[in-house]
């Protein structure tokens, strides 16, 4: 069993992700990875370029994983769509109207970007993700009485977009 999980993660994995784990081992990286998820995030969201660990490694296998690179599209899709003016009183958080109409292009392009054979970088999946998952992020509106600025989304979006595209290896050189 250990081994066949290992068998579709690694299908999934881009080349050169080193998931080459085998028997019990496999099953622990899976569980650490699964646990340890919020935090692996963060390593690569810091921009951590070389995964130190079996778990790193396999947290970035599964974010630029097709699989994960569509749940996130439709995601993004959903906040292009489903924007509209206040209604009734709920408690979900409200997507900021302006903001989304004013990103458009930039969230298109990011939708995109997701959706191509393209290769993506894992820092740019979970940027993406942030944005969508963060109460505070500017996709959403912001309390009553504090003030938005209507480009910050605008701006974050592009960040994600060009986190998302991977490092070729001149540019990883000329660093």
């Amino acid at each position: 069993m250990a081994s066949f999980a290992l068998l579709r993660t690694a299908r999934r994995a881009p080349k050169g992700a080193g998931l080459s784990i085998r028997g019990p081992r496999a099953l622990l990286v899976r569980a650490r990875t699964r646990l340890g998820r919020s935090w692996l995030d963060r390593e690569i969201a810091r921009g951590t370029e070389r995964p130190a660990t079996p778990a790193l490694a396999l947290r970035e296998a599964q974010l630029v994983s097709s699989r994960e690179r569509t749940r996130l599209a439709r995601r993004l899709e959903q906040v292009l769509v489903d924007v509209s003016p206040l209604g009734t009183l709920s408690g979900v958080v409200r997507v900021d109207v302006g903001a989304v109409e004013a990103a458009r292009p930039v969230l298109t392009e990011l939708v995109l970007s997701l959706r191509s054979s393209e290769a993506v970088a894992a820092r740019g999946v979970v940027l993406a993700w942030r944005l969508l998952t963060d109460a505070t992020s500017p996709v959403y509106a912001s309390p009553p009485g504090r003030f938005a600025d209507p480009d910050r989304l605008w701006h974050e979006s592009l960040a994600v977009l060009f986190a998302l595209r991977p490092l070729t290896a001149a540019e990883v050189a000329a660093q």
